[in-house]
């Protein structure tokens, strides 16, 4: 299995600064299963402290799963704010994706627009 996904230096204007965060983008609608997440992580453990998986479902919504030291965790903000900047940022997802509803949890949603200013809630 192939996956696209960006290293995010968070917290740092350095690109080889602290708190690496890697961003792994699934293709739309697609998912992973825990066992592999975490497993693809711990392979990727030299390259981002923590990892975010990211699963757009085409219509402006992206279930996000978290892991931080390899381990599966509930909520991780560098992650989030590294994932942001990576699709507010892409060629394809960018400039459709405001706003765009990150889901961060089974009933948690996030709402996120990209204002004159830059990121904000909706």
């Amino acid at each position: 299995m192939k996956l696209n996904y960006a290293r995010v230096t968070v917290f740092d204007s350095r690109q080889d600064g602290e708190n690496p965060v890697t961003c792994f983008y699934l293709p739309i609608g697609q998912t992973l299963e825990p066992e592999l997440m975490l497993s693809v992580a711990q392979q990727h453990a030299g390259f981002g402290s923590e990892a975010v998986f990211c699963t757009p479902l085409g219509n402006g919504t992206f279930p996000l799963s978290f892991l931080s030291s390899g381990l599966p965790v509930d909520f991780c903000s560098p992650s989030l704010l590294a994932c942001l900047s990576c699709l507010f940022g892409h060629p394809s997802y960018g400039p459709h994706l405001s706003p765009a509803t990150l889901f961060t949890g089974p009933q948690e949603r996030l709402p996120v627009y990209r204002g004159t200013t830059g990121l904000g809630p909706a």
